[in-house]
This record gives structure tokens, sequence and C-alpha cells, in this order.
């Protein structure tokens, strides 16, 4: 088959740097989706992503339809995903899933994840380990924003494995996630206070969310890529 080269580039950095392709994260690292936009999509603020996808649908659809091909030529699977809102901080399960759009055929492209064949017998052995379904339950966690969960296991990590090179990078992301959830401080009552205004707080909220991304991107250095690649794609 053929495929744009910058295209096949760009995959294969994912897969590279993830050990999978998400199409979702494809758009959003390619300029297709902002990220501000996939946020408040996944707040329930905006009913599908159909209005906010930069460029031409059809063009979006055959470049998705091109990268899937690729992706299963060079041996990746594809395993459909279930997106669901962020409510008060955390992922609502029990509500109905986001619609990625109102197209069937591009909602199945954007929500798919390719990823290798797991039928290698070692890979069992692997996911048998008790370190790595900590870490997964870590993963889980901080997907979810469950902050309570992601420290017991946090613990029981350090407990289990106290020289485990992610550690120090769970407790970054931790630490982030905690700022992110901490609600705003009250204006101050003291005369030589001005109050706080909307564009401050606002100011504010974007420098969280900025600092979490800087943590991000120090983890990714520190960590095992598979592990913070799962962590960001599941918060997404």
């Amino acid at each position: 088959m053929t495929i744009d080269i910058e295209l096949q580039s760009q995959i294969d950095t994912q897969i590279l740097e993830q050990g999978a392709f998400a199409p979702l994260e494809f758009l959003i690292d390619s300029g297709r989706l902002i990220h501000g936009d996939y946020e408040s999509w996944r707040r329930r603020e905006i009913s599908s992503l159909d209005d906010v996808l930069m460029g031409s649908k059809e063009k979006i659809r055959t470049q998705l339809e091109s990268a899937a091909g690729y992706a299963r030529s060079i041996g990746l699977v594809e395993q459909p995903q279930t997106f669901y809102a962020w409510v008060s901080g955390t992922i609502d399960h029990g509500d109905e899933p986001l619609r990625l759009s109102a197209d069937a055929q591009l909602h199945r492209l954007i929500g798919g994840r390719y990823v290798p064949a797991q039928n290698a017998p070692q890979m069992d052995l692997f996911f048998d380990n008790p370190v790595v379904a900590l870490t997964n339950g870590i993963v889980r966690a901080l997907s979810a924003r469950n902050l309570g969960e992601t420290q017991r296991q946090l613990d029981r990590l350090y407990a289990q494995a106290p020289n485990h090179a992610d550690l120090a990078s769970f407790d970054r992301l931790l630490a982030a996630l905690g700022h992110l959830d901490r609600p705003p401080r009250a204006p101050s009552t003291h005369p030589s206070s001005p109050p706080t205004s909307p564009t401050i707080r606002r100011t504010a909220r974007r420098i969280s969310f900025d600092s979490l991304g800087s943590v991000l991107a120090t983890a990714r250095e520190a960590a095992t890529p598979p592990i913070i690649a799962a962590i960001i794609d599941r918060a997404r």
C-alpha cells in the first residue's frame, strides 16, 4: 500500500514513543483537533467532534483510512475504544458513551486504537508480574483522576519495588492532578486585597493545565514510555 511519507512518519513516531497508534491522539498532535475543544467534548459541552475538527472531513476520513491501513500492514490490530465524559474530576462510566462523530465511519476510525497482537507467550508472564499489575493499577487510577486510589496503589508500589524507575514520575503526576482538582481559593476579605476577577481565575486554571503538561513532559523522559502514554491517553 502507498501512504504519504509525512503521515507515515507521524504514525511511526507515535508507535515508537507509545507502543501503539491512536487516531484521536494523532488528530490532536497534527493540529486537526485543538486540545481545548477535546476537553470541552470530554466534559460533554459539545455533542461530538464534528464541528471542531480542523479541515475537510473528507480529507480527514481519507487520512485516517490510510493510517489504519498502514497500521494493519505492519501487524497492529485494531481495538475499539469507548470514551466517557469527565464529571467532577472523574470519568463517569455510568453515563452514555461520548459520540465522536455523527458519521458512523468517522466515529469508528477516530475511536480505534492499533496495538501489537498479544499472542506471544512471554507477554502473559510479563502481565502476571505483581509490579506490572501495580503500575497498571496506578495508570488506571490516574486516568480516572482517582487520587485516593492512586495514592494507595503508589504506596504499595513503594513497598513492593522501592527502586522502581517510575516512582518519581508517578509522584509528579499525582501531585499535578492534585493541584488540578484543588478548589479555587475564596477571595480575601481584607480591604487591601482586590477581589479575584474571572479573568484571573481562568488564567490560574490555564496555568494549572500548563503545569500538568510540563509534568507529563518531564515524566515521559523519566518513565517507561508505554506507561506514561497510557496515562495520557486514558486521561484524555
